[in-house]
């Protein structure tokens, strides 16, 4: 048991960390460039939920309130599984990946976004590697439901 909660910490850390040393590095050498035909590094600062919705609609101080409410439900729901012997790997990435985007909003005010997926005219909305922590942990845990079932 103590194993996996090492297990659990040490993905955790590697999502918190990996992402903010993205983003200070990024932030501070105001690194913008095309990686391919389809990738790119374009900063951008998020003031609204995810992909920009609602952007400058609500105020930092109630996104960060309402992002430690979700955390909390999350944070619960994720103890109780682990008690119940159930993985909560996508538990643990949704809640690293969210943890280090209200890090930002404290920080900046905003969520600190840089990875563009594009083709011709389209454009995914910009994300980040917290982004990609949550969604993969979503899809983690919407396959771990369907395969007990």
């Amino acid at each position: 048991m103590k194993k996996q909660i090492i297990g659990y910490s040490a993905i955790a850390l590697a999502v918190i960390f990996l992402d903010r040393v993205s983003k200070v590095w990024l932030i501070s050498t105001a690194y913008n460039a095309d990686i391919t035909s389809f990738l790119s590094i374009s900063p951008f600062y998020n003031k609204g939920i995810s992909w920009g919705l609602g952007n400058g609609i609500f105020s930092s101080f109630f996104l960060i309130i309402n992002g430690i409410g979700i955390l909390s439900v999350l944070a619960f729901y994720t103890y109780h599984s682990y008690r119940a012997g159930k993985s909560v790997i996508g538990e643990v990435l949704i809640l690293s990946g969210a943890l280090s985007n209200i890090i930002d909003r404290v920080l900046w005010g905003a969520v600190f976004d840089f990875i563009l997926v594009h083709y011709g005219n389209w454009h995914f909305p910009v994300f980040n590697l917290a982004d990609v922590a949550i969604t993969c942990g979503a899809g983690w845990m919407i396959w771990h439901y369907i395969h007990e079932q």
